[in-house]
């Protein structure tokens, strides 16, 4: 019997809709099993998030702290799934089911376009893979004198304000960024440019407040809607701003990298080998003997951040210029935000247990044997004690609360006989997963020895996770942590740290990464010129 085409046209719609109401059907199933506070038609627990964008915050940590081991809230009709049980959370990171990063991130696509934060699939795989030996420890040996010139010039600035509150984010996050442009962008600023390097981290701040404000607003997340808002020209005039300081910092380093290497033999200059001179200093560098993925014969020599990319952009091999451009602001937004929080926080930590400060500047005379010079690699890795308190502010404090992704199918988790179904979003929570009383005894508590050697082995290992886990780690987690340290010796070795806020009066709230709402006073004193 033939099947007319209006039987088709009738019949479609209603197998359509069909298929909608059992997905939905299974969907919402498998969703009521999971456990969280009470929700209402319509707007699921949106009414709970309702209130000034910076106290949303607040009510998350109210509603994580009714959970356990995870929860559920609804926004509207979407399914958010918060984890904060180690298995569950290495079951997520893990997997490459949960790569796709969720929504949220597609705000920050008009800045940092196809960046390693935001890209998926074969394009961040091979990204991902390009990026990281850039940051091979023979690659961030070389880093060590930028980061002690700017940490020094940190000092110096500090200088001007001893004796008086200061909000150290904010010397914190030129200092970074500086830091980042003359390492990994291998971009000297020059004196006549500083204003341009303050301009650009202005830019930033602000940029960042217009997202974390569309984040939390319903109404702002159509991009019609936002473009018709008050915060369309600024978010506009913002994005401007910033992507011409990025784009002249890639200018520049393109130029002198076709300067020094001539165009016609980039893919040979791709290929140099590593002298063997210079494999004696890449056993100093880490401390043990080179592989021969480091020093082989065969071995591409491993070039900068930024002078890798280009190389390979200019040979047509995985990047584009305008993929060099998207990773620049992608890195510069990531690497300078976080260690600014990171460093910030620790020193507010310190100032308020004065105890554990003077444990870390003990230490900082022992290793440098009370004459301060110029600190190497080896000297970093003998800060045993400033490595823990910095990983203890990290614990209680992560620059990154949650991380959310996709969820593209049915996925059993391992810590409860429940489903999160496909089309949810799940939310990895950091915050509560670091503040976990069955892994950190006393988990509010700042104790250094939460990371002992003997406790990290008794440890799952994701129930730390301050720069992520699994394929998308960090993947300069080992420079943040080189910069970080070098840094924090450097301004404990010349100042007392001095407590302004109480600790119990400290407010934070979750912007694009977790930030102290009242900011970051503190007092100094000078120990020693």
């Amino acid at each position: 019997m033939e099947v007319s085409a209006f039987s088709i046209i009738v019949a479609a719609p209603i197998l359509v809709y069909i298929a909608y109401r059992l997905f939905y059907w299974r969907f919402f199933r498998l969703a009521s099993q999971w456990p969280g506070p009470k929700s209402y038609p319509i707007v699921g627990n949106a009414i709970d998030l309702l209130g000034p964008s910076d106290r949303i915050f607040d009510t998350l940590v109210t509603h994580l702290a009714d959970f356990e081991d995870l929860g559920r809230l609804w926004i509207g009709p979407r399914f958010l799934a918060f984890l904060f049980h180690p298995d569950d959370v290495e079951m997520v990171l893990n997997s490459n089911d949960f790569l796709d990063k969720s929504v949220e991130y597609d705000f920050l696509r008009p800045w940092i376009g196809n960046g390693l934060l935001t890209s998926t699939g074969n394009v961040w795989r091979a990204h991902r893979r390009a990026i990281a030996p850039t940051f091979y420890a023979s690659v961030l040996k070389d880093y060590m004198r930028k980061f002690n010139e700017n940490a020094q010039g940190l000092v110096s600035e500090l200088d001007r304000h001893t004796g008086a509150p200061l909000d150290i984010h904010d010397h914190m996050s030129v200092t970074i960024t500086r830091t980042l442009l003359e390492t990994a962008m291998g971009v000297d600023i020059e004196p006549k440019e500083k204003h341009l390097l303050h301009g650009y981290v202005s830019s930033v701040k602000e940029l960042s407040n217009i997202i974390h404000y569309r984040h939390t607003k319903a109404w702002l997340r159509s991009d019609l809607v936002f473009s018709f808002s008050k915060y369309a020209s600024s978010h506009k005039s913002l994005l401007n701003s910033i992507h011409k300081y990025t784009m002249d910092v890639l200018l520049k380093k393109k130029a002198e990298v076709q300067i020094n290497n001539g165009c016609s033999n980039m893919k040979q200059i791709a290929n140099r080998k590593i002298p063997n001179g210079e494999k004696d200093d890449i056993k100093a560098s880490n401390g043990r003997e080179p592989n021969k993925t480091e020093i082989s014969g065969t071995e591409q020599r491993k070039l900068p951040f930024l002078e890798s990319l280009i190389q390979k952009a200019l040979v047509g091999d995985t990047f584009t210029l305008k993929d060099v451009h998207e990773q620049i602001d992608t890195f510069m937004f990531e690497g300078h935000d976080t260690a600014s929080a990171a460093t910030s926080m620790l020193l507010c930590s310190l100032a308020s247990k004065p105890e554990i400060q003077e444990k870390c500047y003990d230490e900082l005379q022992w290793v440098l044997g009370g004459t301060y010079r110029e600190l190497t690699l080896e000297d970093l890795n003998e800060m045993k004690y400033l490595d823990r308190c910095l990983l203890e502010a990290m614990r209680l404090y992560p620059p990154v609360p949650v991380m959310a992704r996709k969820v593209h199918k049915d996925v059993k988790l391992v810590s409860r006989d429940l489903t999160i179904p496909s089309g949810s979003t799940v939310i990895v929570t950091t915050y509560a997963l670091q503040r976990r009383a069955d892994v950190f005894p006393n988990p509010d508590e700042f104790d250094p020895d939460h990371f002992l050697p003997e406790r990290i082995a008794d440890r799952h290992h994701y129930a730390y996770i301050p720069f992520s886990a699994g394929p998308r780690v960090c993947v300069g987690k080992k420079f943040a942590m080189l910069e970080m340290k070098t840094i924090l010796a450097t301004v404990l070795w010349n100042f007392k740290i001095t407590q302004i806020v109480a600790e119990e009066e400290w407010t934070f709230s979750a912007d694009l990464i977790l930030k102290r709402r009242d900011g970051y006073k503190i007092g100094l004193v000078r120990r020693q010129k």
